[in-house]
């Protein structure tokens, strides 16, 4: 969510297959209906969208827009205690936060990155009772990837049955655009959308009298002054992060002072990687641990040399740091 990301499309957000609405702390409304339409004005690509807050949407888009939301949260029990929590499975003890909430902590000791010099505090700021916890993130998460895993599920269904179809007229290989190729559904959405929000606010331009510009939807009723941004795709540049595209920051379209000075960030990342899983954050033993199941395999394990080697080191005293 946030507004000022909506109102620049896809230059903020990038190209997705799947996006989530997720700023009912700060936003509502009219801000809200305006991602919903910019989801499916900006980009390439229209992405399945998960907003429990739909509006018109599919009413605009004659019912083909992708769009659901993520539900399922009473299915979980709620802990009331210790030994309570112990007959649950690990990935929903606590999940009412009441108990175990947060887990995220701001500096985990690791062998090749020494640790700042300024003081780090034990864990990041705002967690704060009105925020949620990592296990709502963890089962949020989850439920994203079963969504994706039984969409591709369904695409190889379409193929097989693809080949299945074609083989008698020997077109099935290679498999014929139309088993994998989304480009049509992506316009048959947006021409839809764009027919339906058109006409709707000529229609209501003409039975007021007023201009073409007369609100029609929630979105237009919020930017009554613009309303044209909740129906034509729109671009921005910024600053705030996490942006898609570094092209697309302020910076590269600020012009030079008289003396040819530009801003310009000067720090950079303390370091860069991946980072090392933080020990508060490690599955118990004998817990469901889904990341290790995902990378399970039957293949055995590379014959790595997985010693550590400081490159600092210069132990055979020949002016050469290089590890061998």
């Amino acid at each position: 969510g946030t507004l000022q990301f909506a109102m620049a499309g896809t230059d903020m957000y990038g190209e997705a297959d799947l996006m989530e609405w997720d700023s009912a702390m700060t936003e509502g409304g009219p801000a809200v209906d305006l991602w919903n339409k910019q989801a499916i004005l900006s980009g390439e690509r229209v992405p399945v969208i998960l907003n429990p807050y739909p509006f018109k949407i599919m009413e605009e888009t004659n019912g083909t827009a992708m769009m659901g939301f993520l539900g399922g949260d009473q299915m979980i029990p709620d802990t009331t205690d210790d030994d309570q929590a112990k007959t649950l499975p690990y990935a929903v003890q606590w999940y009412n936060g009441k108990q175990e909430k947060y887990n995220g902590i701001c500096w985990e000791p690791r062998s090749d990155v020494d640790e700042p010099l300024t003081k780090q505090a034990e864990h990041p700021g705002s967690q704060v009772s009105w925020h949620p916890g990592f296990r709502y993130h963890h089962f949020q998460g989850r439920k994203v990837a079963l969504l994706v895993l039984k969409g591709l599920k369904e695409a190889l269904q379409v193929w097989e049955d693809g080949i299945d179809t074609d083989k008698n007229d020997n077109v099935s290989f290679p498999l014929p655009e139309q088993y994998w190729h989304v480009g049509t559904m992506y316009d048959t959405i947006r021409d839809n959308f764009k027919t339906n929000v058109n006409k709707a606010a000529a229609a209501t331009a003409a039975a007021t009298t007023a201009t073409a510009e007369t609100p029609v939807s929630s979105c237009e009723t919020g930017f009554h002054f613009l309303p044209r941004v909740c129906r034509v795709a729109m671009h921005g540049y910024g600053m705030w992060e996490p942006r898609a595209h570094d092209d697309y920051d302020l910076i590269n379209i600020i012009q030079a002072a008289p003396n040819g000075y530009t801003p310009a960030f000067t720090e950079r990342p303390y370091y860069s990687g991946f980072d090392v899983l933080p020990y508060s954050q490690a599955i118990p033993e004998g817990e469901v641990d889904v990341h290790a199941i995902a990378i399970a395999t039957t293949f055995p394990a590379p014959d790595l040399d997985h010693e550590w080697v400081d490159d600092n080191d210069d132990d055979d005293n020949d002016g050469n740091d290089e590890p061998v």
